[in-house]
């Protein structure tokens, strides 16, 4: 029989939805494999994201999503790393790397032999420390992403596949000394997925605009130190600050997991780059916008603290099944952003407020407030004073971010 002939002679596999790509996941277990074995299994992979490779013997609907996902998430775990001896490892959810040294069964915070710290990092930016500097590596940072989108756009655009985008952020990481394995596709993994599965160039294009290299800016410029660098302990506020931005969910789904591989001795190697960047921080500086509300003390508002963007604010007591806590920056065009607010003790009803600009004849807005908070965070609620209502006193904290 020929090569050609044979290559004729096949049969295709259907795969049982219901038990694969449509049941929940699972708990891990880890399988160790040869590097022939997994490149192997890698290029096997593919089909299993084609709808056509499956059958449901309860005729459930084959859902593309999750084919898609059941496809990339194998892909990445083909390409974490899980034997070192004995010692197995990961990154949890919140993108700490643990170690377990009894297969699996309990796992431990590993920093000390977290792969993210072993680069090396970049000589500082030149120049006095302060918020020149600060300014000057957050753009760094915002110029050094844009090169992986506009590459990727392009990708799009020539209908490149998985090797092609995959090779994109492979190539952007060693710009900043991360050397690819497969820790980095354990943390990559819902990068690639998003840019691989479902996301028109016409619809990533779209993502991309001047507002969200903007927010991204002030992101990176409100959680970046004096001398350009992050800290650790910064990372996980950077990260909740990107995904509460009011940008389209496609910057926010692909930063989350690039921040999570960067960590911050990426993130401080590109804003050392020392990339040129025109942006402006001058709205992003949030103490200095929180650090402007004051206390309404006609009703015996107290403000008890303010750390960064959150204030810990006090009602007045009770009177009449009412408490009553109002805040004010006292000028109806100096502006904040309210973010989210989350009660301590007492019970919350509603808040009202009035939008930047508008005058102080009364307030000019009311939401009730379910549950004892509300999360604004995706939404562009730029105001001048607040009022919180309860029917019992109260004390609220509230996170307050730049217009």
């Amino acid at each position: 029989m020929t090569d050609f002939e044979a290559r004729k002679h096949w049969k295709a596999v259907l795969l049982d939805y219901d038990i694969t790509a449509g049941a929940p996941l699972s708990t891990s277990c880890s399988v160790c494999l040869t590097r022939p074995q997994i490149k192997a299994l890698l290029a096997a992979v593919e089909p299993l994201a084609w709808t056509t490779r499956y059958y449901s013997p309860t005729l459930t609907t084959i859902d593309e999503d999750k084919t898609d996902a059941f496809a990339a998430d194998i892909r990445k775990r083909l390409m974490t790393a899980c034997c070192d001896g004995d010692v197995l490892s990961r990154f949890d959810e919140d993108g700490v790397f643990q170690t377990s040294v009894d297969g699996g069964e309990t796992w431990e915070d590993n920093p000390g032999a977290d792969p993210r710290n072993s680069i090396i990092g970049f000589p500082p930016l030149s120049g006095d420390d302060g918020e020149a500097k600060r300014c000057a590596g957050a753009n760094s940072i915002v110029a050094y992403f844009k090169i992986p989108v506009a590459n990727i756009q392009t990708a799009k655009d020539n209908e490149e596949g998985f090797a092609a985008l995959t090779a994109i952020l492979i190539g952007i990481l060693i710009i900043i000394g991360i050397i690819g394995g497969g820790w980095v596709f354990a943390l990559l993994g819902g990068a690639v997925g998003l840019i691989v599965a479902g996301v028109s160039a016409a619809t990533w294009q779209a993502a991309w605009d001047e507002d969200a290299w903007q927010a991204l800016l002030c992101a990176f410029y409100n959680h970046i130190e004096d001398d350009a660098s992050f800290l650790a302990a910064s990372i996980p506020a950077l990260q909740a600050e990107v995904a509460g931005l009011a940008v389209d969910n496609i910057v926010k789904d692909f930063m989350g997991p690039m921040i999570d591989t960067m960590a911050a001795p990426g993130l401080t190697n590109a804003a050392r780059l020392g990339y040129a960047g025109e942006l402006s921080c001058a709205a992003c500086d949030e103490e200095a916008c929180a650090n402007e509300w004051f206390a309404y003390n006609a009703n015996g508002t107290e403000i008890v603290s303010q750390d960064g963007i959150t204030l810990v604010v006090n009602s007045e007591a009770a009177s009449g099944g009412q408490a009553f806590a109002t805040i004010w920056t006292t000028d109806t065009d100096l502006c904040c952003r309210v973010i989210s607010g989350v009660a301590i003790t007492g019970t919350l009803t509603t808040i009202s407020y009035n939008l930047c600009g508008t005058p102080d004849t009364g307030f000019s807005a009311s939401v009730n407030i379910i549950d004892n908070a509300f999360d604004w965070s995706g939404l562009d609620i730029d105001v001048w004073i607040i009022q919180v209502i309860g029917s019992t006193a109260f004390q609220v904290e509230l996170t307050i971010g730049p217009p």
